[in-house]
């Protein structure tokens, strides 16, 4: 969630007018879609300035995604687990995500294993 608010902070501060926003959270995608009615939630008020936040773009969408349809997000999202807590920017995609990038670009399919009930 907090990557979140970065990234619109960051988006906000670049002058990006129309966003659409990809989570692979689909608990965070469902707490700030609703975070009206989120009462006394740890995180009401986090999601609360998600609202204020989107409010300042001229379009600004929040959807949920599975991981395997943005592999490069989450390759950087396992590596910011080796780092030091704030804010990382990359003005180009690192070496290590080009492989990545490369598949998710031409669309390269990949399989998800789901329970069944």
């Amino acid at each position: 969630m907090w990557g979140l608010f970065f990234g619109l902070e960051l988006a906000k501060d670049r002058g990006i007018c129309n966003l659409l926003v990809e989570m692979d959270s689909a608990v965070a995608v469902k707490l700030v879609k609703n975070s009206t009615t989120l009462g006394l939630h740890p995180v009401a008020s986090l999601a609360s300035c998600f609202w204020e936040l989107m409010g300042k773009f001229e379009t600004c969408a929040l959807q949920h995604i599975y991981r395997e349809r943005n592999v490069v997000a989450d390759c950087i999202a396992q590596w910011s687990y080796n780092m030091d807590l704030g804010v990382c920017l990359f003005d180009m995609a690192p070496s290590w995500v080009g492989a990545s990038l490369v598949d998710d670009l031409i669309g390269v399919t990949r399989t998800r294993l789901v329970c069944s009930e």
